[in-house]
């Protein structure tokens, strides 16, 4: 709102509408002015209450002079000032000012701007007031005007009394009641209101509702500001379930907002006695279970009624839930399946917000008798009676096993022994429903739990195994004991693998890819039983590290899963201490199990064994392929952040010490290739352990990391000097090892000066990087390196690799950021340069200087990527420099449009494309002909896209000059370009507001590009893409309307029955009731295959007179549907292909009958072409293939 605004923004906003062409605003900003020049004129005090009373004057003078538009304006000028008026002032003159607000009231009753005044200067009259000045008459009647207005038929005249009915209830007075005076006044009028409205409606029900509407908007904003009086909650309540009754849908939105409003108003738990009568008077308003209207509404506001008594009073609302519950499940009996559907939806509700955590943790008795009645009268949903809701029930009973959480074992576990009994024999629907709600279980009653209900029975062959319960338990396993993996899950993998074993050696291929299936799935559960499992002290023990050893080096494709376990060991208790440390709240059952003193036990426990799990995790990672050991890297970095700081050094020289061994013996097989799945050499090897252990290494393991450095780095192998240079990188991550490079860097700075020439192609990027942190700390009392590596950034621009490129744009404009800060370039020190060079002051400017050197390059390439750097350089600092400068440049880099080398133009177009979109409109204007003429040179070119660049630089021009301007500059002979341009540019403006209403897709399925940065977007970027004459087939045409139709959901239901009939008394029937129509079996028969059916012990011989018939004997039901489908999505449906042609498939088909078998040549014919056609092809492809097939076709 702008109420809400600063007075002096408001205030300065309407001084600049002095000139508007709008009266009004004009003549309140010359009032404001004139108030201004008479404050001034008076040396009186410039505050709000000197402009009000200035402004009060005047409009007394108005209406005693009858001034309409002065009254207007004063009246604006009063309500911007009234908020900001002392309350003191306001209540003093509160009477004089109602006295002449009275009367101009009186003349602007048709102005909408007007009244909204008005109604402004109210809320700041009313609001200043006290408690005994509520008991005035004046402040009664005025109370009632803004009831009055908040009926208004106008929508901003109602909304702005709406608001600041709400702003004055919300603030009441100071004083022993904690209602507000006006409170009932205010209660009363929307409740005649609302009930006068409701009444007229049912009378007639076809009348308008906009006056029950707005009278449903005055009780919102009233029941918002928590002042409706307690006692007329309950007829308020009964008012608003009739008004659900009505049919009108905004109506019903209306009430149920109001009810909502009234839940929220209340927020202290001292309150939460108002809420809970409001709950038992909806209670006592109970409607009829088939009343389809009313039903949903009532079930709807009951559960949120309980919901927000539950986060006031947890315990209370709890214990009343078992009576609510009853309330609620009554409705499950209904005959209307919507009906069931919402009270289903009800219980969710209940269930998922009146059990609080301050519940489960309660040791009393009466919570634990509450969870037993709620449990049984829930548990009873299980019957056929309540199928209509089926999918709801289930969903109900996943939130129960949410909601319970540690009470779950206690009281669910029958319920989940009859959803795995259910599941056993149920469709596809059903088993996804269990499946939800057995993974809910697994989260809160833990795996051990669940697997006592439901055991897994995959080493027994007399009960039904249940391998699709892994998946689950990996999906769904929260808060777990460890120990339960290492005592049943690993027993049970181990058990299997030997039988996979004893598998294998028979030769059973398929049993042996089950049983691997399946241990690779019990292995795939760790990683969540180490997810800050309970009890990681007890676990975690040397027997379960020896085998997790064995199996990282035995198994491969295990190790995955170790080492992402081994990790969360670490990181989830991590995360845990950190999320205690912020605001986040912490769950109050999980510090039940788990608190941060806990977590940080585990952390310094698995500090212990950090040590040897490194000294495995390091063998692991030297035998595993560069491809796959990220898993291993990342374990790696996790215990590094752990481990003590001694055995980290100790570790540190061991791996120094191989480091050093595996280059000596490694150089003759420095320059092998590696294949995929190979092993690097080991030095390879060494080197990136180092890498991983540098940012964890303390300040007395720098020196040695920079010795190596300095002696990698010069290494002839690509490889080895990559990781050099990423091991400077990953020191200077560090604020210390930041330190301790700042103290080396003159050193530093000459040695990668020194080796520049020597960096092969695959080490650019790590160099550009290392390049990039070396810039970042270098002093302002010596910038010489920018300049000594500057060519090499530029060139580097130019490598195929897109990450080298993107790494040397980023440290060009690092390079750009630092020089504009200012500082010495110490020329003297730049290689190639005289020793007596003077000193240059640093600056964006000498930046530009500097790579203006790089267009004077000897080659194409050189010259090439400097443009490109300029370009970068100069979209990023666009708002920084002069316009002068960018003038001087952009003149410089156009004239080399003219150069005859293809690779200097393209860059030079880009260029271009970037300045067309970044610099001022002067400048384009001043080098308008230039850019024209050379660009119109390379318009005619179709190499290299030149002409569809400089087209799309000649529309972004357009959007920035004007049409006549630039066509003043175009020869008479290139004018038809333009003109084209511009009338494609009208075209797609036109298409584009016709499809935004036909089309609801976005972007009318046309793909739009993306871009990593507005760099990228300025230089590649266009609208024309977009813009071309496209023909859509009719199929593409079609695609939305037949996406776009509407599916009738049936409300049917089947049984399926196999080879018993189905027990409807039984629990377990719900599995065989689908609401899918059951399919029949693939399998055919005997009797079935040749040709006739077997019924009641007789055979049924059929005829079938031609295909369709026969077709009709085979499908049974659904055969037309069948063969529709067939037709238009078949094997044989004809396809579109090139100018919208049909094509038919002319396959052989393998149930006899025959086609033209040209599956050889792979060709589908057009239709359009005679068969006499096909025939002559296919004599000149062969003739051996053509009488083959004549003796076929014979």
């Amino acid at each position: 709102m702008e109420d809400q605004k600063p007075l002096e923004v408001r205030l300065e906003r309407i001084r600049t509408q002095i000139n508007s062409k709008i009266e009004h605003q004009k003549q309140v900003a010359v009032l404001l002015l004139a108030f201004d020049e008479q404050i001034k004129a008076e040396n009186a005090q410039d505050s709000p209450s000197t402009y009000f009373t200035y402004a009060l004057s005047l409009l007394d003078e108005s209406v005693k002079s009858s001034q309409r538009e002065m009254i207007s304006s004063n009246l604006y000028i009063l309500s911007v000032f009234a908020p900001y008026v002392t309350q003191s002032l306001l209540s003093s003159k509160f009477h004089s000012i109602l006295d002449i607000l009275a009367p101009a009231m009186d003349t602007v009753p048709e102005d909408s701007l007007g009244l909204r005044s008005v109604i402004g200067i109210l809320e700041g009259l009313l609001l200043a007031l006290n408690y005994n000045g509520w008991s005035q008459t004046d402040a009664k009647e005025s109370t009632k005007t803004l009831l009055a207005l908040a009926m208004d038929d106008r929508p901003k005249v109602r909304h702005r009394a709406l608001e600041a009915l709400k702003n004055i209830l919300s603030s009441p007075p100071p004083s022993a009641s904690l209602t507000h005076p006006a409170s009932k006044l205010c209660a009363e009028t929307a409740f005649i209101e609302a009930s006068s409205e409701a009444k007229k409606l049912f009378a007639q029900p076809d009348m308008p509702t906009a006056k029950l509407i707005h009278a449903l908007q005055l009780v919102r904003a009233i029941s918002s500001a928590g002042a409706w009086p307690a006692a007329s909650v309950s007829d308020l309540c009964e008012l608003l379930l009739l008004v659900c009754r009505s049919s009108n849908q905004s109506v019903v939105s209306m009430a149920f907002g109001a009810f909502e409003d009234l839940f929220q108003s209340v927020n202290d738990r001292e309150d939460a006695g108002k809420i809970g009568s409001m709950v038992d008077d909806l209670a006592m308003l109970k409607p009829s279970l088939n009343d389809e209207h009313l039903a949903p509404a009532w079930l709807a506001i009951y559960s949120q009624g309980l919901g927000k008594l539950a986060s006031l009073a947890p315990t209370k609302c709890f214990l009343r839930l078992p009576k609510a519950i009853k309330t609620v499940i009554e409705f499950n009996s209904s005959s209307s399946t919507n009906i069931q559907i919402s009270a289903t939806q009800g219980l969710i509700a209940l269930v998922s917000t009146c059990i609080a955590d301050e519940v489960i943790l309660s040791s009393r008795k009466d919570v634990d008798s509450t969870f037993e009645q709620i449990t049984a009268l829930l548990s009873q949903l299980i019957s056929v009676q309540y199928q209509g809701a089926r999918d709801d029930i289930f969903q109900l009973f996943t939130a129960m096993f949410e909601s319970y959480r540690t009470r779950a074992a206690e009281y669910l576990s029958d319920l989940l022994s009859t959803i795995g009994s259910i599941r056993a024999a149920a469709p596809e629907e059903v088993k996804t429903l269990c499946d939800q709600a057995i993974g809910a279980a697994i989260g809160s009653m833990g795996p051990e739990k669940v697997l006592e209900v439901l055991p897994l029975n995959l080493t027994t062959k007399t009960a039904t195994g249940r391998a699709w319960m892994i998946p689950l338990l990996r999906d769904n396993i929260k808060s777990p004991h460890l120990a339960h993996f290492s005592t049943e899950m690993l027993p049970l993998a181990e058990e299997l693998y030997s039988q996979l074993q004893e598998v294998q050696a028979k030769g059973h291929s398929i049993q042996s890819k089950v049983l691997e299936t399946i241990i690779d799935q019990i292995w795939s559960t760790l990683p969540r039983y180490c997810d800050l499992p309970v009890d990681l002290q007890d676990a975690f023990t040397q027997t379960l590290a020896e085998a997790l050893t064995n199996a990282l080096y035995n198994f491969v494709e295990l190790r995955p899963y170790i080492c992402q376990s081994l990790r969360l060991l670490v990181e989830s208790n991590a995360a845990y201490i950190a999320m205690s440390e912020s605001d986040v709240p912490m769950d109050a059952v999980m510090l039940e199990s788990v608190t941060p003193d806990d977590a940080e036990k585990n952390i310094e426990y698995l500090a212990q064994f950090a040590g040897k799990i490194l000294a495995v995790l390091f063998n692991v990672f030297s035998q595993t392929a560069p491809e796959y050991r990220q898993p291993v890297l990342e374990a790696i970095e996790a215990y590094l952040a752990i481990i003590k700081p001694k055995e980290l050094s100790e570790t540190f020289d061991k791996v120094c010490g191989l480091l050093a061994q595996s280059l000596d013996a490694d150089s003759a097989a420095s320059k092998h290739k590696l294949g995929k799945g190979e092993l690097p050499p080991m030095s390879y090897t060494m080197m990136d352990i180092v890498v991983v252990m540098t940012p964890f290494l303390s300040a007395e393991a720098y020196n040695s990391l920079v010795t190596i450095f300095m002696q990698t780095v010069k290494s002839t192998d690509a490889q080895i000097q990559k990781r050099a240079y990423r091991i400077l990188s990953k020191l200077m991550a560090t604020d210390d090892g930041n330190e301790f490079i700042a103290s080396h860097l003159d050193d530093l700075q000459s040695l990668l000066i020194s080796i520049a020439d020597s960096t092969p192609s695959p080490a650019v990027t790590a160099r550009l990087n290392a390049l990039h942190s070396i810039v970042e700390l270098l002093p302002a009392t010596d910038l010489h390196f920018i300049p000594a590596t500057l060519s090499e950034v530029v060139m580097a621009t130019k490598e195929a690799n897109e990450r080298t490129r993107t790494a040397a744009f980023d440290l060009a404009v690092a390079m750009a950021r630092r020089m504009k800060e200012g500082g010495t370039i110490v020329n003297s020190k730049v290689p190639d340069l005289d020793k007596d060079a003077p000193d240059t002051e640093a600056s964006l400017n000498e930046f530009f200087t500097m790579l203006a050197a790089g267009l004077a390059g000897t080659t194409p390439n050189m010259i090439s990527a400097t443009i490109t750097v300029i370009s970068r350089i100069l979209f990023e600092f666009k708002d920084e420099m002069q316009e002068s400068e960018m003038a001087e440049l952009s003149s410089t880099v156009v004239m080399f449009l003219t150069s005859k080398n293809r690779e200097i133009v393209k860059s030079a177009i880009g260029f271009v494309k970037v300045m067309s979109v970044s610099l001022p409109v002067s400048i384009l204007e001043d080098q308008l002909s230039v850019l024209v003429e050379n660009l119109l040179t390379w318009s005619r070119e179709h190499n290299s896209h030149f002409k569809e660049k400089v087209r799309h630089i000649f529309e972004r021009l357009l959007r920035r000059v004007s049409y006549k301007l630039l066509e003043e500059q175009f020869p008479e002979a290139d004018k038809k370009f333009l003109t084209n341009i511009r009338k494609s540019k009208e075209r797609a403006k036109r298409r584009k507001a016709e499809g935004a209403g036909a089309s609801s897709e976005p972007n009318n399925g046309k793909n739009t590009r993306s871009f990593s940065s507005a760099y990228d977007e300025a230089l590649y970027g266009s609208d024309s893409e977009d813009e071309g004459d496209d023909d859509f087939s009719g199929s593409e045409a079609d695609e939305p309307s037949r996406k776009n139709k509407k599916n009738g959901k049936a409300n049917k239901t089947y049984i399926v029955e196999e080879d018993e009939v189905v027990d409807l008394l039984n629990q377990e029937a719900l599995a065989h009731i689908s609401s899918s129509k059951p399919k029949k079996s693939a399998k055919k028969s005997v009797t079935e295959r040749a040709g006739f059916k077997e019924k009641q012990g007789r055979l049924l011989f059929t005829e079938t007179t031609d295909r369709a018939s026969a077709l009709e004997s085979e499908q049974a039901e659904g055969s037309s549907i069948n063969a529709y489908l067939d037709a238009v999505a078949g094997a044989d449906m004809p396809t579109r292909g090139q100018r919208n042609k049909l094509k038919f498939k002319n396959k052989r088909r393998r149930d006899g009958e025959w086609d033209d078998d040209e599956g050889d040549d792979g060709e589908n014919h057009d239709i359009n072409k005679g068969m006499q056609s096909n025939e002559v092809r296919r004599k000149k492809q062969g003739s051996g293939k053509w009488q083959k097939r004549s003796k076929v076709r014979r």
